[in-house]
């Protein structure tokens, strides 16, 4: 008896939806931060798919500092936080007792994994954080929109531009912006060059991988727009803003109960280093 193709494929597909619904997720841990008992957890944990229309497709953010964790449990440890109309992709439904409303999703941000090679964050959202309507997103892809620049060093002063906006902004840990929303020190970075719009590259979130990926100066050779950081790997980050009146000006949003601000500095410090951001990120200059 031959069997009709199109139930063929129909058979094929769901079979190899329902295998792949018992199949331990494969979580990667691009912050290198996970314990193993929370490792050996995750490996454990069953992942059920929504179906095939569904896997793969977009999403968009509906409020800023949505919630990435990075297992399904609001108290669970927070991976990044998202901005209004960002777009994600939908990889998969945490299966009961775990699902409650929880989905798997790709955020089209990087960072460096375990291995030192750049890759996508993947966590954790609620299903009510984020939506299939596509409207949410043009506020934030127009953000995106590369700007060329038309001279040398525009980047820097458009990225300078708007770090300065932030000021008073109060201090929020993993907050990326906008303003209202609050930044930590590396999610002002992010938050200023998203904005600057003249990189060909979004910038890693955290501290040690913009450490990690900028280009190593000599303290002497600061220009308006490098980065300077704390600690190796990199805790802490702020930017360089160049001399006013003589006296070396950082912006910082330091620590929580803190707001940015523009502050003198002096250079110097056994853990501090220093790094050119916007060349490796292919800014237009």
């Amino acid at each position: 008896m031959k069997m009709n193709p199109s139930l063929l494929v129909a058979v094929l597909v769901l079979g190899g939806l329902a295998s792949r619904a018992k199949e331990p997720l494969k979580f990667k841990d691009p912050f290198n931060t996970l314990g193993a008992a929370e490792q050996t957890a995750i490996a454990k944990m069953p992942v059920m798919e929504p179906g095939s229309v569904e896997i793969d497709q977009p999403r968009y953010v509906r409020a800023d500092q949505t919630t990435v964790y990075e297992t399904p449990a609001a108290d669970g440890k927070p991976s990044v936080k998202l901005r209004t109309g960002e777009q994600v992709t939908l990889i998969a439904f945490a299966a009961p007792p775990n699902n409650d409303g929880w989905q798997l999703v790709e955020v089209n941000r990087v960072q460096f994994d375990e291995n030192g090679k750049m890759a996508k964050i993947r966590g954790w959202v609620k299903r009510t954080g984020i939506t299939e309507n596509k409207a949410q997103n043009a506020q934030y892809a127009d953000m995106l929109t590369l700007q060329e620049t038309q001279k040398a060093g525009e980047c820097r002063e458009r990225f300078a531009t708007q770090l300065k906006r932030y000021v008073g902004t109060p201090y929020v840990w993993g907050g990326t912006g906008p303003a209202k929303a609050g930044v930590d020190c590396s999610g002002l970075v992010v938050a200023a060059l998203l904005e600057a719009r003249c990189t060909r590259n979004a910038p890693p979130r955290v501290a040690r991988d913009q450490k990690m990926l900028a280009k190593p100066l000599d303290p002497a050779k600061l220009e308006k727009g490098d980065l300077i950081f704390r600690g190796d790997p990199a805790k802490h980050v702020f930017v360089y803003l160049g001399e006013e009146g003589g006296k070396k000006k950082i912006i910082e949003a330091q620590q929580t109960g803190t707001n940015v601000e523009i502050k003198d500095w002096t250079p110097g410090g056994a853990d501090m280093s220093y790094g050119d951001l916007l060349t490796p990120l292919g800014a237009t200059q």
